[in-house]
């Protein structure tokens, strides 16, 4: 199961991420994606630093309520509060979401980031819905 737009590309934010579907946890409202920490995204200190991490628990937030919605909504970010739990070198992450309330318009999310196998990030968001439009080449799942 993967959500990508019909020409058969994921987003370029996504892509700059690393953005990979894993799968679905136990239902359709919890989802793994696979992210990476580049080096390009390191601050000084050699750490991925938080604005990436950020991106990604956001980036993982919205793939939740796609893949929640069946591919006909997209998530448009009202808030996200994001906690950095601890310094995180460059590499492989695992990033875990749910949907905690979907109502018509509105949804609340959770999200963290895993870096082997331990929480180095999380967040809880709140998204808008928006009904995907067919010319931007629609989500879907598969």
């Amino acid at each position: 199961m993967t959500v990508y737009y019909q020409s058969g590309r994921i987003p370029p934010a996504a892509a700059l991420l690393g953005w990979r579907y894993l799968g679905t946890v136990n239902d359709p409202s919890r989802v793994r994606i696979a992210l990476t920490g580049s080096d390009a995204f390191c601050d000084l200190a050699g750490n991925v630093h938080g604005g990436l991490l950020a991106a990604m628990l956001e980036e993982v937030i919205t793939t939740t309520i796609a893949i929640a919605t069946g591919g006909l909504s997209l998530g448009v970010t009202i808030s996200i509060n994001v906690q950095i739990l601890r310094s995180v070198a460059p590499g492989p992450l695992v990033g875990e979401g749910s949907i905690t309330l979907m109502g018509r318009n509105i949804s609340f999310s959770e999200a963290q980031l895993l870096a082997d196998g331990s929480p180095v990030a999380r967040a809880n968001g709140c998204c808008r819905l928006v009904p995907v439009d067919p010319k931007w080449g629609s989500a879907t799942v598969d």
